[in-house]
């Protein structure tokens, strides 16, 4: 069964930090759409070569993982999560495919851990002057809401969701999700 890891929280928080610190022990290779408007990259063994897995997105300078992908790119990832095209390792960040429509169809398919990062407020803000984001004070509020209210939906609907505080530093919180994770 595909182990699943997705990382929800605000702008801000850390997901892409944390996802490309669990896959330093991995090559990443960008393949290409995975079905329609769904793209991802491979994670290539850096020891054997032998590709085991695919990171949901792609990275990019400004901000990475899913939400770099279309607007309507849902329809398709949960088609192909129901037509069982799933590697043996999937990981994801971001709101695009952070929700629970998306997420609870992913949890019955694969071994699903969803990780719920939060910090306060103000080391939110500090982070987010400090990379030039545009984003409002508003939006981001409303960005730390909405992925707080899919944790709690997740939790109901039995989806595996852990909180994990994202104020200690970054390799610290790097080696919590991956004990949680099993990543």
């Amino acid at each position: 069964m595909t182990r699943a890891l997705y990382l929800i929280g605000p702008p801000g928080v850390g997901k892409t930090s944390v996802v490309d610190g669990l896959l330093d022990r991995y090559e990443r290779m960008l393949p290409g759409p995975l079905r329609g408007l769904l793209r991802g990259e491979a994670l290539q063994s850096l020891g054997s070569g032998e590709i085991v897995g695919v990171h949901l997105g792609y990275r990019r300078h400004t901000f990475g993982g899913t939400d770099v992908l279309g607007m309507a790119v849902q329809p398709d990832a949960i088609r192909w999560v129901e037509e069982g095209l799933l590697p043996l390792r999937l990981i994801g960040e971001g709101q695009r495919l952070g929700n629970a429509p998306f997420l609870t169809v992913l949890a019955k398919h694969a071994d699903l851990t969803v990780i719920h990062l939060s910090a306060a407020s103000a080391i939110l803000d500090a982070r987010c002057a400090a990379r030039g984001s545009q984003q409002s004070e508003s939006w981001r509020k409303g960005a730390a809401t909405r992925a707080l209210r899919t944790a709690d939906r997740l939790e109901a609907a039995g989806v595996h969701v852990v909180d994990v505080a994202a104020d200690r530093p970054l390799p610290e919180v790097v080696a919590r999700v991956r004990d949680e994770s099993g990543w």
